[in-house]
Formats: C-alpha cells, sequence, structure tokens
C-alpha cells in the first residue's frame, strides 16, 4: 500500500516535459462534439454550467467542501464522474435512488487520434480520483476494437484518493502507437463488488512524443516502511511498520532517525542511472542520497520501469520545524542529465509530542474524529524506539 511522506505542497502542471504535443485537451469550450460520452455520462463542469467549475463531487459522501480539481486551467473547466452524487442524489443513506444507481460504468472516448508517425508517446492529463471499489482506467482503442487496458491510481486503498491535483502519466502500449486510427477512453468502473463510488475529474489532457530522459519519484516515505523496518524488531507481537509521524519527539529520533525512501520511476525513452536525494533546512539541516541504482526504460520486452531505493539517514539535533525537499535525479558520467520534479514536505521535532495530524481545520472550523451521533471509532498507532 502506498505511504506518502507527510503532504505533498504543490504540483507542477504538465506541459508534455517539452516535446512535441501531438494532441492536448483542456476542455475550455467542453466536451468536445467528437467525442462518445457514455449513456451513464460524465459531465462538464465550466464557467457557464450549474454547477460551474468551482464545485467538485456533489455526492453524499464527497469530501465537504466538494473540492474542485486543482489543475492548470481549472478556470475554463474539467470533466467529472460523480459516481457518489449518481448513486444517491447528494443524500447521505439514500444508496440506489439517485439517477445512475450503481454499479455503472462511464467511459469518455476521444476522437480518432493519428499516431502512424511515432514509435514512443505518452499520454499525460491532471488528475482527481477517490474510490470506494470504484476503479480508474484508460482504454486504447485502434480502428475501432479494443486494444489495450492500463489502470490509473491502481494502488489506492478502498476510502482513498489523491490530491486533487494529482499528474497521471502513462506510457501509451506499444501495440498502439504507430496506428492511424487510436482512441482514447477514460473509463471509471464502478461495478467492481458492485459498488462505485466516489468520483473521478480529469483535465489537460496532453499526448506527446516520450522524452529521452525522464524520471519520477513515487510512494515517497519518511518512516522507513518500505526498507527501512527491517533494521528494527517490536516486543511481543507489536511489529515494527517504519510509519510516518507529523510532529516526533527528539529521543524517538535518535534510536530511529528519518528514513526517506521511494520509487524512482523511468518515464523515458532512455535506461536511467538514478537516486533518490533530500535536503532537509531548519533548526538542524542536512543533505543525503540513495546509492545510483539502473533503472530501465519500459520497452517491448521490459515491463520493469521502477526501482525501490533508500537514502542515507536524517537524524536532526535540535526541536523544531523543519522543511524537506526530496527529488529524484539521473547522472551520467558524473553530470545530471535529468530531475524528478520534487516533494517539499514540512514536519517537527518535539521535546515530547507524538503527533499524526497536521492541526487542518475541517469546514466547520473543528478537529472532528467522530461521525454521525459520535458512532464512528478510530485507533491510531505509535511506534516507540526507546
Amino acid at each position: 500500500m502506498k505511504r506518502l511522506f507527510f503532504s505533498i505542497l504543490f504540483s507542477l502542471p504538465l506541459i508534455g516535459f517539452g516535446q512535441t504535443v501531438i494532441f492536448s485537451e483542456d476542455f475550455s469550450a467542453g466536451i468536445p462534439n467528437s467525442w462518445t460520452n457514455s449513456s451513464v455520462p460524465w459531465a462538464y463542469r465550466g464557467p457557464s454550467t450549474s454547477p460551474n467549475q468551482s464545485v467538485g463531487s456533489q455526492g453524499a459522501y464527497a469530501p465537504p467542501t466538494q473540492t474542485p480539481i486543482m489543475s492548470s486551467t481549472a478556470a475554463n473547466g474539467f470533466v467529472i464522474f460523480d459516481s457518489d452524487y449518481y448513486d444517491n442524489g447528494g443524500v447521505p443513506g439514500a444508496f440506489g435512488t439517485g439517477s445512475y444507481p450503481t454499479p455503472h460504468t462511464g467511459e469518455l472516448t476521444t476522437n480518432m487520434i493519428d499516431m502512424s508517425f511515432y514509435s514512443d508517446l505518452s499520454l499525460g492529463f491532471n488528475s482527481y480520483f477517490r474510490t470506494y471499489f470504484g476503479q480508474a482506467f484508460v482504454d486504447f482503442y485502434v480502428n475501432g476494437v479494443f486494444t489495450e487496458r492500463v489502470q490509473v491510481h491502481e494502488n489506492l486503498a478502498t476510502n482513498d484518493g489523491t490530491s486533487n491535483a494529482e499528474e497521471a502519466l502513462i506510457r501509451v502500449p506499444f501495440n498502439v502507437v504507430g496506428n492511424s486510427n487510436v482512441q482514447i477512453s477514460f473509463v471509471f468502473d464502478g461495478t467492481n463488488n458492485g459498488d462505485g463510488y466516489y468520483f473521478w475529474m480529469i483535465d489537460d489532457i496532453e499526448l506527446y512524443e516520450t522524452p529521452l530522459n525522464s524520471i519520477a519519484i513515487e510512494s515517497i516515505v519518511g518512516g522507513g516502511f518500505w526498507i527501512d523496518y527491517l533494521n528494527y524488531s517490536g516486543y511481543g507481537f507489536n511489529s515494527i511498520y517504519g510509519l510516518n509521524y507529523s510532529v516526533t519527539p527528539i529521543s524517538q529520533l535518535s534510536n530511529h532517525p528519518y528514513a526517506i525512501e521511494g520509487v524512482i520511476r523511468n518515464l523515458g525513452v532512455n535506461d536511467q542511472i538514478s537516486r533518490l536525494r533530500y535536503q532537509v533546512s531548519g533548526p538542524s539541516s542536512n543533505v543525503g542520497s540513495s546509492l545510483l541504482s539502473n533503472v530501465l526504460a519500459c520497452s517491448s520486452s521490459n515491463s520493469i520501469d521502477s526501482v525501490l531505493l533508500g537514502t542515507t539517514l536524517f537524524s536532526p539535533t535540535s526541536v523544531g520545524n523543519y522543511f524537506a525537499s526530496i527529488w529524484g535525479e539521473s547522472m551520467q558520467n558524473g553530470i545530471v542529465t535529468t530531475t524528478s520534479d520534487t516533494f517539499n514536505v514540512e514536519f517537527e521535532v518535539s521535546d515530547y509530542i507524538y503527533g499524526k495530524d497536521f492541526g487542518e481545520l475541517n469546514s466547520n472550523g473543528s478537529w472532528t474524529l467522530g461521525g454521525p451521533g459520535g458512532q464512528w471509532h478510530f485507533v491510531t498507532r505509535y511506534e516507540m524506539y526507546t
């Protein structure tokens, strides 16, 4: 299961990595007439629609602020498949009473795209997805015949979601590129386990030539969840998982330093020699990196395009608030050839407090933990290293 290191503070817009863009759509004029919408339809949110682009999901179980996607062109509109709303009409507990009850499927398909002049293409788009057994797919058709399916956000757990400014990147399957009549279909599949829920928002679609050198970082953690947890053992039945905390006592960190780990994924045509790096500033500072590692490019003969890496440890010496930048870079003959986007995160080292929250108020201005009538109860886990 994917664990993010604290919180991502920003996400960069998709610009096709400076490559030649052969197809794009930002929905400034709504859903194009040449596209095909399913009988359970995707909807357009824009300046002239009701609701407009300032509203995301209208479902009963959507975030309370009905947060829309935060793409670079969100002001001129985006598209949404609102599975939650389609099932309950926005009324809590009214399951199956909406206009398109679950299980349901929504498909939004482009017009024909000519890829005959290209041997390697990538598809990028801004994506905001939340799931309760719902699944997100991108399907590819050649000459009107289904050819390949790629799942998006497949690592999300039930009731989990992406950020509202996520960037989805897909390498177009090699049996699809090179054809003149290709269609791309965005599919919200709400038939898994009989339940759809919750929504998928999309904007700023770009199809571009895959760059020679390009990498991304994913699944960043700071507690050692992927690798470093193996260096510790719990007492009795209490195992160590290497979890993240937003506030950690310095006494714990003296025995279990921050272990920044994550995945480097090769998004380019060439094989990469890459490493994960970080820089921390605050009451004490530090820089660290992983060892250089080969990250092979995805190809017709290779489907493994990522490597899991762990960096040198960070042991803060003073309490206070810290700021960390985490990124990946590729090297060739001692020269940096490409870098990934940067995750910027904040965390606190305390005298005694151990915490996971960020002090974020909900829409009612409070820190609510219980559900309706106080009937929901939650348990969290704290790992003691001293």
